[in-house]
This record gives C-alpha cells, sequence and structure tokens, in this order.
C-alpha cells in the first residue's frame, strides 16, 4: 500500500472515530441514560431558587420523558400525541421545615393554605413563550403525608413550540413578594434516540 493510501485510510477513521465519539457525548442518548438525565435533580432539566426561607424546584419534564415512563410500545406515536404539551414538576419547601406548619398557626389556616396549594396556585402560575402568556391547563398537587417538608406539584402548559425555543414559567405566588421566573432553554437539552 502506498503511503499516502495509508494516510487516507488513518485520516477517514480517524474522522470516523471522532463522529462516534461527538454522537455519543453530544448526541440522542439511550432510553436508559435519558431517563437518568432528566432525572438528576443537578441536570440541565432542573433549575432552584432561594426566596426568603423557601427553597423553589423546577424539573423540566419532556414529552418523551412522560412516554418512557408510561407507555412501551408505540413510543414514538406516544411522544408526538403528548408532545403539544410542555409539563414541569414544581417542588415547594423549606429547608429543614414541614411546609405548611411553618407557615400557619392553626387549623383554620392549615386548611387555608391546602386549598389555595390544591387550587388557587394554579392561577398563579404561567409561561411566557414567543410573547405568549399561557396558563396553566393541567395542575395536581400533591398531598403527601410523609416526612419530607416539602410539597409537590404536576404542571402542564400548552407548548406551541413543540420542545423547542425558550419557555419562561412564571411563579407570582402571595407566598414571597417577587415574582419567581424559571428560563428554561430546550434547544440544548440532551434529546432521546429512538
Amino acid at each position: 500500500m502506498k503511503q499516502g493510501v495509508r494516510w487516507s485510510i488513518a485520516i477517514g477513521l480517524a474522522f470516523v472515530l471522532a463522529l462516534v465519539g461527538y454522537w455519543s457525548f453530544f448526541g440522542p442518548l439511550s432510553k436508559e441514560a435519558y431517563l437518568a438525565e432528566v432525572r438528576d435533580r443537578e441536570g440541565a432539566f432542573c433549575q432552584r431558587q432561594e426566596v426568603d426561607d423557601f427553597r423553589v424546584e423546577l424539573w423540566y419534564t419532556p414529552a418523551a420523558y412522560m412516554a418512557l415512563q408510561q407507555y412501551e410500545d408505540s413510543l414514538v406515536s406516544r411522544i408526538e400525541a403528548m408532545s403539544g404539551m410542555q409539563y414541569y414538576t414544581l417542588k415547594l419547601g423549606i429547608p429543614g421545615e414541614d411546609l405548611v406548619k411553618s407557615l400557619t398557626s392553626g387549623p383554620e389556616e392549615v386548611q387555608r393554605l391546602l386549598y389555595y396549594f390544591s387550587y388557587g396556585l394554579q392561577s398563579d402560575i404561567y409561561i411566557e413563550q414567543s410573547g405568549q402568556k399561557l396558563p396553566c391547563v393541567l395542575y395536581h398537587f400533591e398531598r403527601s403525608y410523609d416526612l419530607g417538608g416539602s410539597r409537590t406539584f404536576t404542571l402542564g402548559f400548552e407548548d406551541p413550540a413543540k420542545g423547542q425555543g425558550t419557555s419562561t414559567l412564571v411563579l407570582e405566588s402571595a407566598l414571597w413578594e417577587q415574582p419567581l421566573r424559571f428560563v428554561i432553554e430546550k434547544d440544548g437539552l440532551p434529546q432521546l434516540w429512538l
């Protein structure tokens, strides 16, 4: 073999290995890796803010993740069906304390706060996206009786951009003075390899 041909083969092989390395690092993820990436509290899908005594955590939950958790068969069609919505998990807490007990002083206040969490908070949450203000259309307050002091909410909003672009979740609650804003840049997030 001539020297030039060997160099061409070596350069071609190096290029293929670099491309494979690039796709394994930056490209779409396997199902298992994708599930782990979305669940990771320190990853690109999670944001935290501290305001007053509160710790507020927000997880962006892509339609592909929701479909992977619920369905085994016809995954592509399930993802397409769910892609008209954008899903989030919101967690409110006061570190080291029970959120409800910290904010109330008697049974009537406890009931009022739980009613607000069950129904009223939904109207205080919206998404700003592409100049539109999108209301929360799916809302679930997880009434937990465990030892943890935080409270969890599942949220859903229409998604005209189908998982692309930037969304800003705004939380305007009377629990703190200024609205909280979480900016979610979806274009840079890992994708699922189907």
